[in-house]
Parts: C-alpha cells; sequence; structure tokens
C-alpha cells in the first residue's frame, strides 16, 4: 500500500513539474508583435493600461488584441509572483519581440513610454505652454494658474509669487501623458537639481538681492545676451547700472509686461507705466522675465568686472555687441549700427 501510494505521488509530482513546465514555457514563449504605418514599416505597439484596471481586466484585454495567446496563464502568473499588487497605469512601448514575462516585468516596473522635449532658455511661462501644446492636450488656464499661485510655487520648494523663471529649460523624457502640475512640479524640480549644484557662496549678486534677484538678473541677460561669451560682460553692465541707481533699460523686461517678444517696440509701449518697464524705475524688476538656462545663472552670479554702462547690437551678422562706458561713446555706435544695418 505504502509503495502504491509513493509511485502515485512520484507520479503526480511529475506530473506537476511537466505542468509547470510547460506553464513557464507558454509564458516565456516570444511573441512578435507589431503594427504597420502606410509606408508598411514595422512600429512597435503602444499599449495603455488605465488607473484602476484590474489584473483580470488586463489579461483580457491583453489576449483580445493578441498580445498574449492565454489570458488564465497570464493571471495566474501575475497572481502567484504577487506581480497583479504592482502593476503601474500609464502608456508602455511593447517590443515587436516579447513574452508574457517580459510584458508582465514592463507593467510592473514603471516604465512608461516617453517623449523627448527640448526646452529652450529665455522662454516665458506662457511661450512653454504653446511649446508643450504640440505634445500633450493642456488646459491653459490651469497651467496659467499654477504658474501664478504663490502656495503651489511654496509647495515647489519656490519662495517666489510665481514660477515664472523657474521652470528650467533643458531636454527632458517626458511620459506620453502628463498633467499641468506633472510637468511644472518636473521642471522646478530640475530648477532645485540645478542650484544645488551651483555655488552662491563667493557672489555679490547673491548675498545683495538674493536667490529670486539672482534669477531675476539671469533672466534679463538670457534674454539680452545672443552669445554665451558675451553673458559675463552684458552682466557686468546691468550689475555696474544696479551700483550706480542708474535704470536698468532692458527691453526684455517690457517685452514681458507686454507680452510682445518680438518686433520693434513703440514709444508708447517704452513709456508703458508698469514695474517692468526698467526705463522708469530702477533697480530689479519684480521678477524674472523668462526661464534663464545654467550659463545665464552663473553669468549672473560672477558679473564680469567692467566700466561698461552701455550696450547694443552691432547689426553686421555676428550676433554681437558693442560696448561702451559713456552715452557718448554709445551714441557713436548706435550710428556704426546703422552702417551696418545698410550693408545687409
Amino acid at each position: 500500500m505504502i509503495k502504491k501510494i509513493s509511485i502515485f505521488l512520484l507520479i503526480l509530482m511529475g506530473c506537476m513539474a511537466l505542468i509547470t513546465r510547460h506553464f513557464y514555457q507558454r509564458l516565456n514563449q516570444p511573441h512578435t508583435l507589431s503594427t504597420t504605418n502606410n509606408q508598411g514599416s514595422d512600429i512597435p505597439i503602444l499599449y495603455e493600461i488605465p488607473k484602476g484596471m484590474s489584473a483580470v481586466a488586463l489579461a483580457q484585454d491583453l489576449a483580445k488584441r493578441h498580445i498574449i495567446d492565454n489570458s488564465f496563464l497570464f493571471r495566474m502568473y501575475l497572481r502567484l509572483t504577487k506581480k497583479d499588487r504592482t502593476i503601474k497605469s500609464g502608456v508602455y512601448y511593447l517590443p515587436k519581440q516579447t513574452s508574457a514575462f517580459d510584458i508582465a516585468k514592463l507593467f510592473t516596473s514603471g516604465k512608461t513610454a516617453t517623449l523627448s522635449v527640448t526646452i529652450p532658455e529665455g522662454l516665458t511661462s506662457w511661450e512653454l505652454f504653446g511649446l508643450l501644446k504640440k505634445y500633450y492636450k493642456l488646459d491653459s488656464l490651469v497651467f496659467d494658474s499654477l504658474v501664478h499661485d504663490p502656495k503651489f510655487s511654496m509647495a515647489m520648494g519656490i519662495i517666489a509669487p510665481s514660477l515664472e523663471g523657474y521652470l528650467f529649460p533643458d531636454t527632458y523624457k517626458l511620459p506620453l501623458q502628463i498633467s499641468e502640475r506633472d510637468i511644472l512640479s518636473l521642471l522646478t524640480r530640475q530648477w532645485h537639481n540645478i542650484i544645488s549644484r551651483t555655488d552662491t557662496s563667493n557672489s555679490d549678486v547673491y548675498r545683495r538681492f538674493g536667490m529670486h534677484g539672482l534669477m531675476t538678473l539671469a533672466s534679463i541677460v538670457e534674454g539680452e545676451a545672443a552669445t554665451v561669451d558675451e553673458m559675463q560682460v552684458i552682466a557686468g553692465v546691468f550689475y555696474n547700472r544696479l551700483n550706480i541707481g542708474m535704470p536698468l533699460g532692458a527691453d526684455p523686461c517690457i517685452r514681458f509686461a507686454l507680452k510682445k517678444m518680438t518686433g520693434s517696440l513703440y514709444r508708447s509701449e517704452l513709456r508703458r507705466n508698469t514695474p517692468y518697464n526698467t526705463r522708469l524705475y530702477k533697480g530689479l524688476p519684480p521678477g524674472p522675465v523668462n526661464s534663464p538656462g545654467q550659463k545665464a545663472i552663473i553669468a549672473s552670479l560672477h558679473p564680469a568686472k567692467t566700466e561698461y554702462l552701455f550696450f547694443v547690437a552691432k547689426d553686421n551678422g555676428t550676433r554681437e555687441h558693442y560696448f561702451s562706458r559713456t552715452n557718448r561713446e554709445h551714441n557713436e555706435f548706435k550710428k556704426l549700427r546703422q552702417v551696418n544695418q545698410t550693408k545687409k
């Protein structure tokens, strides 16, 4: 009797081993996935897991779309390995050659599909929104209200009335779906990351004006400098003006107030009564007028020690400026710029 039971148990164990082996072989079997575009070339499948989707519904949907062969086996694997509790919602790229094992691993990794989005230096918040709208369905009212919400700024660790100037320009790997709040959080986190690695201890600008003043000056330098090589000199010009109580006279500031980032500025616009009109009001404006990059921030931390008080674009195709110490020299350079313009 004992011998018969032992034989039965051995047979049962063998059967279980065969079933288990078959179970794992089925799940590990590579499966070719692809969709075809109009040109006939293969492109990866995008698959979205909505928030709250159950493991049962996920397995059934994958089988329905012929992404996996057997929904029951996939569901059992998720339950036995407890992966059904760690599936993360989002949009995923599924490789052309993949298995049920690989899919389960991907869906629990949270490695969702991403877009590479480059945000250039010197954008205002509304210009940034225009750029992001090319990739995402965002609400301009929600985006703008968050940018200018002091409570949200404080929650992001920004001690300023708004996030204007703190939305750091960089190249980002962004998920295919993102909210207004999440994109602003990501950009301000990158600003914190850059600033945490920037030495402000030996900066007269930082000691005198603090972080908000530094970012404000850096945004003006970013708006005025057409080449990186001139950033420190331009920062030096503005710092000299601040030191002697001379108006900054910076066009990027009035452009920000007018929301007119290109085109000619008329005399009536240059006389507009706004705290951002640095022709009418001395000192720094209330806040940044764009989001400066790291090079403009560093240049503003340590402005060039110079006697220059004026600069004007050469307009000769070099994107450089003429720098001068006196208004008389400045006027001479303005005449030279006019000559350069006639040669174009």
